[in-house]
């Protein structure tokens, strides 16, 4: 009898058995992760004023406006107003805005107006149903001081464009 046959034949079958039993005791695959759900689409617009709290000097106050898409076809709009160094006295500030938008997909166009009190200048998130589509957007922000608006300033224009 060949004792080299016999035992390459039991060295293989005991390679065959311990790929077998690695198979069956190994690591169980994880459940692949759900795809993250996409964020909503979104766009900044910066645009500025004359700071009505330093009218002497030309300080600018800086407005950031954000413009989100949301459900059903509307768009949210906030605005928040950065005075740099100057920031200490805004809570002195009140702001109020008009936005123009239009839908070019659909033609459909409107205004809406968008207002807000807080710590800094603010405008509130504010929906506005401008239908699903393209919409383009232009917001012109009125910043003063205090409750009787003592130096309004109007704001250059703010204006995005957003995919509903």
């Amino acid at each position: 009898m060949n004792t080299s046959t016999i035992s390459t034949r039991t060295a293989g079958v005991a390679v065959a058995l311990a790929a077998v039993a690695t198979c069956a005791i190994g690591p169980a695959a994880a459940a692949p992760k759900p795809a993250p759900k996409p964020k909503p689409a979104s766009v900044t617009a910066t645009c500025s004023s004359a700071n009505p709290m330093f009218v002497i000097g030309g300080d600018q106050l800086t407005w950031k406006v954000t413009a989100t898409a949301g459900t059903n076809g509307q768009i949210f709009i906030s605005a928040t107003g950065t005075a740099g160094y100057r920031d200490f006295v805004l809570s002195q500030f009140a702001s109020t805005s008009a936005v123009s938008w239009n839908n070019t997909t659909t033609g459909k166009y409107g205004t809406a107006k968008v207002s807000g009190v807080g710590a800094s200048p603010t405008l509130n998130k504010t929906p506005i149903t401008t239908g699903k589509g393209t919409v383009t957007f232009n917001m012109v922000i009125k910043a003063g001081a205090g409750s009787e608006w003592i130096g309004t300033q109007t704001s250059t224009p703010c204006v995005g464009t957003l995919k509903v």
